[in-house]
């Protein structure tokens, strides 16, 4: 059999145009972390294959561990960039949420002191034990990518996942306002919802836009 090319298995690994998705109170969702290696208009989006690379400014993603294999289950870890470039990183029909909607989905899964554990994938193979009160209920299938930190360290993959919004944090009382995201926990049913002051690699949810949900 012919080996692939590690282009091409990067290419096979994208998934430009999703038709599934999970329907969580009047909102629909993709039932995985998004893999597109490129805008909606089909610009290619740099990968980073270095963490010189990842520094070097303008939107990039990368894999857990610069390692492709980790997107076939994960999918990439995207920066702020790259969520708010104008070229439009969801597909057609699809947007990044902003934080009306993330709020909106852990209100209807029960508030953020329990909406975690509903959102949780509850298969013991990708998450790490306790993986606390996760059962899935969302049918959401959250899975604990890691990031990758502004201190050039790929962290907690099968403990944490963490998620763009693409807004602001607006209960920030800073001066400044930071990037908001949602992190789950394997050692908490919580839904904690944040901001991020460096520019992390993180997964990334999409949503259906409003006129495409049933």
């Amino acid at each position: 059999m012919q080996k692939l090319s590690a282009e091409k298995e990067r290419e096979l690994d994208n998934d430009l145009s999703p038709l599934l998705y999970v329907k969580i109170g009047t909102q629909c969702w993709m039932p995985k972390n998004l893999n597109v290696n490129r805008f909606r208009n089909g610009d290619l989006i740099p990968e980073a294959l270095t963490f010189d690379e990842w520094k070097s400014g303008g939107p990039h993603f990368c894999f857990y561990n610069f390692n492709h294999c980790n997107g076939r289950i994960y999918g990439k870890l995207y920066n702020r960039a790259a969520v708010i470039d104008p070229r439009e990183l969801a597909p057609e029909g699809w947007h990044i949420p902003d934080n009306k909607e993330w709020l909106k989905l852990i209100d209807y899964l029960g508030g953020p002191d329990e909406a975690g554990g509903k959102l949780k994938e509850n298969k013991a193979t990708h998450w790490a034990s306790p993986n606390l009160d996760a059962d899935d209920s969302s049918h959401f299938k959250a899975l604990p990518g890691g990031w990758l930190c502004s201190e050039n360290l790929f962290q907690y993959m099968h403990t944490y996942g963490f998620w763009w919004s693409k807004d602001l944090y607006d209960q920030n009382h800073e001066e400044h306002k930071y990037p908001a995201f949602l992190t789950l926990s394997f050692e908490s049913d919580k839904a904690d919802f944040s901001f991020m002051k460096f520019d992390c690699g993180l997964s990334v949810r999409c949503i259906r836009d409003l006129h495409h949900q049933n």
